[in-house]
């Protein structure tokens, strides 16, 4: 276990344990593509910091590995976080809102609009009414 390189060893330990990184995101609740990003020791992929440092924690203890040693080489890459390490290919990002739930919010508000129109333009029947008697008892 290389204590400098937290992702490397991470990942000899799920490959000695016969997994595959879809093995282990699957049983983290994480995308592949954060699995990758840990053992690429890719940790701008992952946005904050904070994020890191629960991921490697629970992958670390999936493993049955100590995580502190690869928190302590994690937060030292952290500090040290270098233009450099983006060299690598970025992992595909995916939108945070699903497109289902895009459609029915417009499908939502829609019909919100549909229903505000409705009663602003709906004919008020007693209002007809009454228009009616007064105009009646004008022309009589």
């Amino acid at each position: 276990m290389s204590e400098q390189d937290p992702g490397l060893s991470l990942r000899e330990a799920r490959e000695a344990a016969g997994l595959s990184q879809k093995d282990v995101a699957d049983s983290l609740n994480l995308l592949v593509s954060n699995v990758e990003a840990i053992e690429a020791n890719n940790f701008r992929h992952l946005n904050a910091d904070i994020f890191v440092r629960g991921y490697i924690r629970s992958y670390a203890r999936f493993l049955n590995l100590e995580p502190q040693p690869l928190l302590d080489a994690a937060e030292r890459q952290l500090r040290d976080k270098s233009p450099s390490t983006d060299s690598e290919v970025q992992p595909k990002t995916v939108s945070p809102i699903k497109p289902q739930h895009k459609i029915l919010a417009a499908l939502v508000i829609a019909g919100v609009l549909w229903a505000i129109a409705v009663v602003v333009m709906a004919p008020d029947a007693e209002a007809d009414a009454g228009q009616a008697a007064i105009t009646e008892a004008h022309e009589a």
